[in-house]
């Protein structure tokens, strides 16, 4: 099976079908034409056909490639047909090759006419489908495309004729539908903007909107997960070495830090005994039993 998919494989690269102002093919157009190069699409005489289709019937996978390649000149023209509605050619092609598969299967020996001729709906039917479904950022339910199809149809008719947009209840009067239903799917067919998008001022939304919203988030949950490995540290020291380095490097809520001095007075200590105090508590801290806790906050500061 992946040898079949591998033969009717289109690698088509496609941004835009425009030709130069000389009249020169563009590069997309020069890249189906090797596609087409690449295969073999030379059409099947109505005979060569028929023996092929009845060979496909009994489970024959060459004969149902060749009839794919030799249809794939059809399927590329089609596939043109339907370019700039949100899905690349290629894939049309591939949703196209889809449908001649579908209408190769299910192809009548009786009916005594032309692949192409019964394949052109089921391949249509393909590409319609894939821009229905795919092209849209939000699924909309494949039996709510067709009303949104005539709402849209109503309302453009009615903007040309009165020169306004239609209201929910002239739209339902106009194709015999309860106003609810079709408010609801109105919206199902909403447009999605995307942030990046730029304005003629050469900005996007995501330019207007505060640029430091996540920050303040980062730090806030960086602070926090520092003060529980810092109360997680605190647990080796004493009362005292806590409170001596506490009040020192104002690590209690609202406070600042303090001299050796203010410390003194602030504990019941003197200045050198807050600091000998102090000198303790850090090296307990920096020992690496205990100390590589708080190094991966130092590195990330």
């Amino acid at each position: 099976m992946s040898s079949f998919w591998h033969s009717i494989h289109v690698s088509v690269e496609w941004n835009q079908f425009t030709e130069t102002e000389d009249g020169e093919m563009s590069y997309e157009r020069i890249s189906i034409k090797r596609h087409l190069k690449g295969i073999d699409h030379k059409p099947l005489k109505p005979e060569e056909e028929f023996k092929l289709l009845k060979k496909v019937k009994k489970g024959n996978a060459s004969a149902r490639v060749r009839l794919v390649e030799a249809n794939q000149r059809f399927v590329v023209r089609l596939a043109l047909s339907f370019r700039n509605q949100g899905i690349p050619i290629a894939d049309l092609i591939q949703e196209g090759n889809l449908g001649l598969i579908e209408a190769i299967d299910r192809y009548d020996l009786e009916k005594k006419c032309r692949l192409i001729s019964y394949a052109a709906w089921w391949i249509r039917l393909y590409m319609q489908r894939a821009i229905e479904q795919k092209s849209r950022t939000v699924t909309i339910p494949i039996n709510k495309v067709s009303i949104l199809k005539k709402i849209k149809n109503f309302e453009y008719g009615f903007i040309k004729m009165k020169g306004r947009n239609p209201t929910y209840k002239e739209i339902a009067d106009g194709i015999g539908m309860e106003e609810e239903k079709v408010e609801y799917v109105y919206h199902l067919g909403t447009t999605t903007l995307s942030i990046h998008v730029e304005d003629d001022d050469g900005q996007s939304m995501e330019d207007r909107l505060e640029v430091d919203v996540a920050e303040p988030l980062r730090r806030r949950l960086w602070l926090n997960e520092l003060e529980a490995t810092v109360s997680k540290t605190f647990m080796q020291l004493t009362q005292k070495e806590q409170d001596v380095l506490r009040c020192r490097f104002g690590l209690s809520e609202e406070a600042d830090p303090v001299s050796l001095r203010q410390a003194g007075r602030l504990l019941g200590l003197s200045a050198e005994g807050v600091r000998q105090i102090q000198a303790q508590a850090l090296s307990k801290l920096r020992d690496p039993e205990y100390g590589s806790l708080l190094n991966a906050f130092v590195h990330a500061y």
